[in-house]
């Protein structure tokens, strides 16, 4: 399976074995570690500003220009699985249009239903996109 992460926090796979992440940036570091030794293709787009391909996890930029994502041509890659963490949200129904495979797009998150970080959840145009919500917490 094809599997791309869009995380917007600096920080990519090596980051976890020197210093210190969130909860959620270190789950996924370990999860995709994990996925790839399973044979699944991972890639991870975050904030960071060099691209590293380590452990089997290929990770990229996310390239925003005022705050609107610019499609590299490894986002416009078709994705089976796409997961997306807090923020840029927004973005989620135009990469739905992108990929014509009609990739399963979920929204990672660990806040609370009331948290500004997921405000953008209220706008049916945007949580219609999403197949599931994967809640982390206790």
């Amino acid at each position: 399976m094809k599997v791309a992460f869009i995380f917007p926090s600096k920080f990519n796979v090596l980051t976890v074995f020197s210093e210190p992440l969130g909860g959620s940036e270190s789950a996924v570091t370990y999860l995709s570690i994990e996925l790839s030794k399973l044979g699944h293709e991972i890639t991870l787009f975050t904030l960071a500003n060099d691209s590293v391909n380590k452990y089997g996890v290929r990770c990229c930029p996310l390239k925003l220009n005022n705050n609107e994502l610019i499609i590299t041509e490894e986002l416009a890659e078709n994705y089976d699985v796409i997961i997306f963490k807090n923020g840029l949200l927004s973005l989620a129904p135009h990469l739905k249009i992108l990929y014509k495979n009609n990739p399963k797009m979920f929204f990672w998150t660990g806040h609370a239903h009331d948290q500004p970080a997921i405000a953008e959840l209220n706008e049916p145009n945007i949580v219609k996109v999403f197949d599931a919500i994967i809640c982390v917490s206790n």
